[in-house]
């Protein structure tokens, strides 16, 4: 949804324009786009590699809860486990 400003003049001129965060919101998209079609990503590295969680997903089959898995696999509480 995008919203519009209407800017008067004091010459009786009447202008509409995008509000500043529709521009904001475009310029992030195109910014992430551009940088995804560099093969660049942003956030937070991932915690757990395939190794750990084919090891995380094999404790959970056997029965064992997440407050159980926790402690052995670095993770605080509360971060899932499983995707």
């Amino acid at each position: 949804m995008r919203r519009w400003a209407t800017l008067l003049y004091d010459d009786g001129r009447v202008r509409r324009v995008l509000c500043y965060l529709d521009i904001l919101h475009a310029r992030t998209l195109a910014r992430l786009a551009a940088a995804r079609a560099q093969s660049r990503t942003g956030g937070r590295p991932t915690v757990m590699d395939a190794d750990k969680l084919a090891a995380n997903q094999a404790r959970r089959t056997k029965g064992e809860s997440s407050t159980q898995i926790h402690p052995s696999t670095g993770c605080v509480p509360g971060q899932r486990l499983l995707p």
